[in-house]
């Protein structure tokens, strides 16, 4: 920041009694001066007692000297915990630590109130079931895959997500974004698995226009072995606590991601609505060409399955949201259009048999049982599936760890991300084996699950058997179900794309860093696919940092008048009496990336002075400035622009001596961290200027760069330029300057 706000407080402390040898007499009571102290540092070797102390003007190194209590490097935490491993003391607390964190289910039972909290989770469950019925049949679909293997993922990755899971309000299991994502890598890696089956059986005469498991046991091949990739890459990268990934994956990018799914959702599903049968199209511009494709076709459209679609979309659509939105304060959970849609649908095409007259593609038959347990195909994994697994199990988690922290802020809950990673990793690879795909976290079922009453996982439990209920017993009465009925449900649940392409425009207006971070990704996803879409966001946020901090500025501060606060001088009304020193603030890292421009604009607003000779005074007086630069050194820095310094440097009264600089004071504070290179750009700053007679003071240096410069060897020839704020190296200035005149 550029304020320096020192307190005039006089403290006293205790200081620990020197020792003092044979020579050190004639040190007196003034042992410890710091110059530039407006107060004197009084010292008694007896009593050991420092008085009238002022901290904060100080140099670094008396400061340290005074006020360090552990100067030593710390022990790491991993070096305490391999030692007490080896001398045998993890015992039963560390056991019992171990299993809580791997399972918090354990901690969640301990304190779950059966008498308050049962009847809520009961609730809450029931509307989550009802939810996730619908829903998960069809970004089954979505993801290619029979509707049935939605039902399958839905109850098996709530059970898992129950044991791992350290949120209480998210619901896991099927998404429409993950869905999206799986859906593409089963279609590009579906031709490796044409000799497979699904891992169940179904006995029927299934046809063209059924949507069963003999038509399409290949597709569910390959989306189980990528849900065990997937799972596989999570548990790994949970249990080596890589939840920092979602560091550079900011949420312009997120944001502009998920735009372009919802577009590419909308797409993929017009050709289901229409009943169209067109080729697959290949990356890039893949949506182009289906679009293309859509339009030489549409004089095929089949009747029936565009009726039947528009029609359950209007209702969907006007029953969420002149119902559920608007009077969701009042209703005890949302009302289930989309199971009620779901029946009608089914028992009107049944009844009227829609698929044998008008060729209305329906989803077929259903087992009645969940399938047994059984390894995914795993010989079969290529490259290709494994970049897509890659890139589903990135989307999965970041969304999901997003959900869930966005809900437990709002109820001060603690979210581990890396358990988290688990959890979610775990729900695939326990799902794979049940002919589940990846599975991620719903925000409309958490928030359904939230609104209804929920307090704990045990909402998500019952949600499961919900749908354990419908597989075993309901299940193969929705045979006659429309697949554009499944269509008609994705569609409405992304009718908000408008308010995502609004907050895309909300970004320009904030910061146009993240405005391109924004339509790089979404442009990306679009056009290039998922997986090129994530990386070009990742590497655009990537470079927007590094751009950021070599393009941090060099700016000119002085005191605002009456008062301990500086500003800069380009924006602010400052006090400018003192014209023998200036004081400079470099906001930003000083590493590599930035060193030598950092030595250029400190050169350009800071030229080498010299004397100004007294016929030139008058001149420089109309000019407003104290001081010449020299040619030479303004010659080597003419590629940036340079910003006039008459506001910065007026002329005051004085001798003409006082009319140079003397001394630049470099406020530290706002270097986060500085590396070797920025270090010694920094020594041969102070070198060059101080051969032109100005010295440099460095004031605000951070612990973590004093010690880089102690460990490299600068700090003895910066520790006595270095001081704790700016103030205290403004007073020490201010000393040797009258020392100097009188």
């Amino acid at each position: 920041m550029y304020t320096q706000m020192p307190t005039t407080k006089t403290i006293e402390m205790e200081v620990s009694k020197p020792d003092v040898h044979e020579g050190d007499e004639d040190i007196g009571h003034n042992l410890i001066v710091a110059n530039g102290c407006s107060e004197a540092y009084e010292h008694s070797l007896g009593s050991g007692r420092i008085t009238k102390c002022t901290p904060e003007h100080l140099k670094v190194s008396e400061f340290r000297q005074l006020y360090l209590s552990n100067p030593s490097v710390k022990s790491s935490s991993v070096k305490r915990k391999w030692s007490r491993l080896v001398k045998g003391k993890c015992r039963r607390t560390c056991l019992r630590r171990c299993l809580t964190t791997t399972f918090p289910v354990w901690t969640m039972l301990q304190a779950y109130n059966v008498r308050t909290e049962l009847v809520n989770d009961l609730v809450a469950g029931l509307s989550v079931g009802i939810v996730q019925i619908p829903s998960s049949m069809a970004f089954a679909m979505l993801a290619s895959l029979p509707p049935i293997c939605g039902l399958y993922t839905a109850f098996i990755s709530a059970l898992v997500y129950f044991l791992f899971g350290t949120s209480r309000f998210v619901s896991v299991g099927t998404t429409a974004t993950v869905s999206l994502v799986v859906g593409t890598a089963v279609e590009n890696n579906e031709d490796n698995f044409r000799d497979s089956t699904g891992l169940i059986n179904v006995s029927s005469n299934a046809t063209d226009t059924e949507f069963t498991f003999e038509a399409h046991g290949h597709k569910v091949a390959a989306a189980t072995v990528l849900a065990f990739i997937v799972g596989s890459i999570l548990v790994v990268m949970g249990k080596l606590r890589f939840g920092i990934v979602t560091s550079y994956m900011p949420d312009p990018m997120l944001g502009g991601f998920l735009t372009s799914a919802m577009i590419l959702v909308i797409i993929s599903q017009l050709k289901v609505v229409l009943g169209l049968k067109i080729a697959k199209q290949a990356q890039p511009f893949k949506c182009v060409k289906e679009v293309i494709q859509i339009g030489k076709n549409i004089s095929s459209t089949n009747v029936a399955s565009l009726v039947s679609s528009t029609i359950c979309f209007v209702i969907l659509y006007l029953v969420k949201v002149c119902v559920n939105e608007r009077f969701k304060e009042r209703l005890l959970f949302p009302v289930p259009i989309e199971l009620i849609v779901l029946a009608i649908a089914t028992a009107v095409s049944h009844f009227t048999d829609l698929h044998n007259k008008f060729g209305l593609e329906i989803v077929g038959a259903i087992p009645s049982s969940l399938p047994p347990p059984q390894f995914p195909p795993i010989q079969k994994t290529n490259m290709g599936l494994i970049r897509d697994a890659i890139t589903v199990a990135i989307v999965a988690y970041v969304i999901s760890v997003s959900i869930a922290k966005a809900l437990a802020k709002k109820t001060k809950d603690k979210i581990s991300s890396n358990q988290e990673m688990v959890a979610v990793g775990a729900s695939s690879l326990v799902s794979s084996m049940f002919s589940g795909f990846a599975v991620g976290v719903s925000l409309s079922r958490s928030v359904v699950q939230k609104s209804a009453g929920g307090k704990s996982q045990v909402a998500s439990l019952v949600g499961s058997f919900v749908v354990l209920l419908v597989i075993i017993s309901i299940g193969p009465l929705f045979h006659s179900l429309p697949i554009s009925v499944l269509a008609a449900i994705i569609l409405v649940a992304f009718k908000s794309v408008v308010t995502q392409l609004r907050r895309g425009k909300r970004h320009s207006a904030v910061s146009k860093y993240d405005f391109t971070m924004w339509i790089v990704t979404f442009l990306g996803v679009l056009f290039f696919g998922v997986d090129i879409g994530l990386c070009l966001g990742v590497v655009c946020s990537i470079l927007s940092v590094v751009i950021r901090t070599q393009r941090s500025r060099v700016l000119g501060l002085e005191k605002i008048q009456l008062s301990s606060i500086y500003m800069p001088l380009e924006k602010y009304k400052c006090d400018m009496e003192q014209h023998w020193k200036k004081i400079v603030y470099f906001e930003g890292p000083l590493y590599f990336a930035n060193a030598e421009l950092f030595d250029k604009r400190f050169r350009l607003l800071n030229p080498m002075p010299v004397t100004v000779k007294p016929d030139e005074r008058k001149n420089a007086k109309q000019t407003g400035t104290a001081f010449k630069c020299c040619l030479e050194k303004q010659k080597e820095y003419q590629d940036i622009p340079q910003k006039p310094l008459t506001k910065a440097l007026p002329l005051g009264g004085g001798d003409s001596e006082m009319a140079v600089i003397q001394y630049i004071i470099i406020d530290c504070s706002g270097i986060t961290f500085s590396d070797a290179t920025g270090l010694s750009v920094l020594t041969q700053l102070i070198l060059d200027y101080s051969e032109a007679s100005v010295s440099i003071l460095l004031a605000g240096l951070r612990d973590d760069m004093i010690e880089s410069m102690q460990k490299s060897g600068y700090w003895e020839q910066l520790s006595d330029q270095a001081f704790v704020t700016v103030r205290g190296a403004e007073m020490y200035a201010e000393r040797v300057s009258s020392d100097k005149l009188s």
